[in-house]
């Protein structure tokens, strides 16, 4: 983790450049589903992305692998019909926002050199856009590096319905807080996330390395020096409006934290100024 993860820029002009999100559902709880979630696996160099060129609707696992030498994440931007990628890229930089772009959320931005993260998203047919907002040393965002992927995802087959993605918690986001419906234990957990606040958020789940605190890690992301207090462990990149992601994590008995490192959209301060940083432990 470095202060190159924290996205604060580049994440509010996102955030300008998108509508209040896609008003689709993902709770599966709320339509029913064709077929069982899917997985598709991508993968993250400098400054690329891996990954298929089409896939089926549905709630979807992205299981990312960061395979580069700096931090990536994948934010997965829905495109109404007949709006491109190219156009995406030009409204980002004109400020304009435009309706036709719905951010659905994405995996948080696992470590370099190998680690992955999962998270479920929500997928309606349509042309996608993965896109990564993270800046390299120089200052420059990864995606106008070349780092960013249109997918197309198409109509899943008719099947037989099938139970929905099973969380073992839900966590609610809000101006400026995390809620767990129940703590998190030792081992997996998938946990259902949702946004009940009025604008988008984030969560990151980090471990923190003995003698370190959550807001330590904070600390460091803003400005690194020394070794990292601690490391990601999962998370979601953005989530807004009626939407819900799932994150599986796989925890070990040690301290944690989330953190949202957004922008507000009032004073542009990082969430985790207005408090949004929560420590808890695993026995």
């Amino acid at each position: 983790m470095k202060a190159r993860y924290i996205l604060l820029a580049p994440i509010l002009a996102l955030a300008a450049a998108c509508s209040q999100g896609d008003k689709q559902a993902s709770d599966s709880a709320a339509a029913p589903e064709t077929a069982a979630p899917a997985a598709i696996n991508l993968r993250a160099t400098d400054y690329a992305f891996e990954a298929p060129d089409t896939v089926s609707a549905g709630p979807t696992w992205v299981r990312m692998t960061n395979d580069g030498n700096e931090f990536h994440h994948v934010i997965i931007v829905h495109m109404d019909s007949g709006h491109t990628v190219d156009e995406l890229l030009k409204s980002m930089g004109s400020g304009k926002p435009p309706e036709w772009a719905h951010v659905i959320g994405g995996p948080i931005a696992p470590s370099p050199g190998g680690a992955t993260t999962s998270t479920a998203v929500p997928l309606r047919p349509g042309s996608y856009a993965l896109i990564c907002l993270v800046p390299s040393p120089d200052g420059v965002l990864h995606v106008a590096k070349g780092m960013v992927r249109q997918m197309t995802v198409t109509p899943r087959a008719a099947a037989a319905a099938t139970p929905p993605i099973v969380s073992t918690t839900t966590m609610t986001l809000a101006d400026y807080s995390f809620t767990l419906t129940t703590p998190l234990t030792a081992g997996k957990n998938t946990i259902r996330v949702v946004n009940g606040g009025g604008q988008p958020h984030e969560v990151v789940i980090v471990r923190i390395f003995p003698g370190k605190t959550v807001q330590d890690v904070a600390a460091f992301a803003e400005k690194p020096a020394g070794p990292p207090p601690g490391e990601v462990v999962g998370g979601s990149s953005h989530i807004e409006g009626d939407l819900a992601n799932f994150i599986e994590v796989d925890l070990t008995p040690g301290d944690y934290g989330f953190i949202c490192f957004l922008p507000d959209a009032k004073d542009g301060k990082a969430h985790v100024a207005h408090g949004m940083i929560q420590a808890f432990k695993i026995g």
